[in-house]
């Protein structure tokens, strides 16, 4: 499981944006050399199927990746919409300075880490995305069949998924800066 790697809206500094499932950018000059760091990394691992969301970010990576593992062996992509990172509603495209004079109780929410907290106000619940989290998680156990499969997945989306399959190691999905460069 690994995050997509840096697209353009990802920044570190007070100008960043909540982006969730409704944007769809693609991955920086920076993101593409990533990706074919990741895709270096994982070329000697046993993966014969790569599932990506349909954001470009998340499908952009896994191209990159199939590109730089593929030449073992044939890679099969495999598109799921479930994947799609997380709707985060009215958080979507503002900063968090933005968020906490509309939404401060729902943005410490957030930043506290605890992810069966957040209440994006016209977003997703949690319940919604541990429905969501138990398809994928059922889907890639079908898929899982062929041999290795690597999730390219989304930072917040992650996070679920991740405190669903590991509840007891908070240090994988509390941090609410999320790398993208991490297995």
């Amino acid at each position: 499981l690994i995050r997509h790697a840096k697209a353009t809206h990802n920044r570190y500094d007070e100008k960043a944006v909540f982006a969730g499932g409704r944007v769809d950018s693609d991955l920086t000059a920076e993101g593409e050399g990533e990706a074919r760091e990741m895709g270096r990394l994982l070329k000697d691992k046993d993966i014969k199927v790569i599932v990506h969301s349909p954001l470009k970010r998340s499908k952009h990576t896994a191209q990159i990746i199939k590109s730089e593992i593929s030449d073992k062996a044939d890679v099969e992509m495999v598109e799921c919409e479930y994947i799609r990172e997380v709707g985060v509603g009215e958080f979507t495209d503002k900063t968090r300075e933005e968020i906490i004079k509309i939404y401060p109780k729902e943005l410490e929410n957030f930043l506290q880490g605890d992810v069966e907290k957040w209440n994006f106000p016209g977003g997703e619940s949690f319940s919604e995305l541990k429905l969501r989290v138990a398809r994928v998680i059922e889907a890639l156990k079908k898929v899982a069949r062929q041999g290795g499969v690597l999730v390219v997945g989304h930072g917040m989306f992650n996070r679920v998924i991740l405190s669903i399959i590991a509840p007891s190691e908070e240090d994988l999905w509390k941090p609410t800066s999320y790398p993208h460069d991490k297995i």
